[in-house]
């Protein structure tokens, strides 16, 4: 199935916001996961955090 202008552009721009949410979350998520846990936990739950937005917005991608 062949992909319309209209269509990347509205992925994209979707990408976009979910780039600055994630970007905005992120810090929160950081500075929560610092105060609840000890440094190398924080770091985990960080990464953990990281990892299931990465893969949601692979799945978003996907879906046609």
């Amino acid at each position: 199935m062949e992909v319309t202008m209209f269509e990347f552009v509205t992925r994209w721009l979707v990408c976009l916001v979910l780039l600055a949410v994630v970007v905005q979350s992120e810090r929160t998520i950081k500075n929560m996961a610092n105060s609840l846990f000890e440094e190398r936990q924080a770091m985990l739950v960080w990464l953990f955090v990281n990892v299931c937005l990465a893969v949601c917005t692979a799945i978003m991608m996907g879906l046609k």
